[in-house]
C-alpha cells in the first residue's frame, strides 16, 4: 500500500468510536487520551502551543502599552478634560494630556501644580518624574525642517523625555539649507534613530534617508501654502519616498512618531523596559 493510501489513525479511532456502544462519556476521555498521548502504536502526535499569558485567577493577562495612555485634548472642554485626566491620575498614579487647548491648559496647571508641561504641542504629564536616561540609552535625533515644524517636534520630544529617551533637537534643516543637514551629519550619525519633521514638500525625510543608515520615522507637518493641503502633499511625498524602509505616521503627529520610536528601540534604556 503507497503511503498516500495508508490508512490514517486518527480518521480509524474516530470511525471505532462512531459505531462504538459505549457510553458518551467513556468515549470522550478515550479520545482525549489518544490526542494527547497518541492513538494505536502509530499514535497522533499533538503540538503543544504557547498559551496566553495568565494572571493566577486564569484571566489573560494585558500587554504592556508601550507608552501610557495620552488623552488627547482637542475638542473637548475644560471640564471634560479634568475630569478624564483625573480620573487617569486616580487609576494610574500618572495622566498625560496633549493637544488642550488653552483654558483646558491652564486649569490643568492649576489642579496639579506639580507638573511637566509644553506650551508648543499644549502637553501636560503629571505624575512621578521621570528617571534619568540610562548612559547607554539610545539617542533619538529629531529633525526638523523650520519653525513652522515646532509643535510636532516639540510633542516627540516631550513624551520621549517622559519615558526616559534622549533627544537632540536639529533644526532649520529644511532641504532649502541642505549644507544645515551636512554640516550636522557627524552629530546626527550617532543617533539610533531620526524623526523627521517636514512640511511643505515633505522632501526632507528622503533626502535624510539617502544618506542616515538607521531607523527614520517620517513626520509629516501642516505647513505650507494653499497646496500643501494641510500637510496631505507632504504625507503623500513621504508615502511613495524613493528611500525605501521609511516609517511615515500621521500629519502633525509627534506622539505617534514618539511611540513608534520606543517600539522600534524596543524600549531600550527608557522606562518602557
Amino acid at each position: 500500500m503507497s503511503p498516500r493510501n495508508k490508512p490514517d489513525p486518527f480518521e480509524e479511532l474516530v470511525r471505532q468510536l462512531a459505531s462504538s456502544s459505549k457510553a458518551p462519556a467513556e468515549e470522550e476521555k478515550k479520545l482525549q487520551e489518544a490526542l494527547t498521548k497518541g492513538a494505536g502504536t502509530q499514535g497522533v502526535p499533538v503540538e503543544s502551543k504557547p498559551q496566553p499569558a495568565r494572571s493566577k485567577k486564569g484571566e489573560r493577562v494585558p500587554p504592556k502599552p508601550v507608552l501610557p495612555e495620552v488623552l488627547y485634548g482637542r475638542g473637548k472642554t475644560p471640564v471634560e478634560v479634568l475630569s478624564i485626566f483625573k480620573a487617569m491620575h486616580e487609576r494610574d498614579g500618572r495622566a498625560l494630556a496633549t493637544r488642550l487647548e488653552s483654558d483646558a491648559f491652564d486649569l490643568l496647571i492649576k489642579e496639579y501644580p506639580v507638573t511637566r508641561t509644553c506650551s508648543s504641542c499644549m502637553a501636560v504629564s503629571a505624575g512621578p518624574t521621570p528617571s534619568p536616561p540610562a548612559a547607554d540609552a539610545p539617542l533619538v535625533a529629531l529633525i526638523a525642517s523650520g519653525a513652522s515644524d515646532l509643535m510636532a517636534s516639540a510633542e516627540s520630544e516631550f513624551f520621549l523625555a517622559e519615558m526616559s529617551v534622549p533627544c537632540q533637537l536639529f533644526g532649520d534643516m529644511g532641504v532649502t539649507g541642505i549644507h544645515g543637514l551636512m554640516s550636522a551629519a557627524d552629530e546626527i550619525g550617532k543617533a539610533s534613530l531620526c524623526i523627521v519633521f517636514s512640511g511643505m514638500d515633505g522632501a526632507l525625510a528622503t533626502m535624510l534617508g539617502g544618506v542616515y543608515s538607521g531607523p527614520v520615522i517620517a513626520v509629516p507637518t501642516s505647513s505650507g501654502y494653499g497646496t500643501a493641503f494641510g500637510g496631505v502633499s507632504a504625507l503623500l511625498t513621504m508615502l511613495n519616498s524613493t528611500s525605501p524602509g521609511i516609517t511615515v505616521v500621521n500629519i502633525d503627529n509627534g506622539l505617534g512618531a514618539a511611540a513608534a520610536a520606543l517600539r522600534i528601540l524596543g524600549g531600550r534604556g527608557s522606562a518602557v523596559s
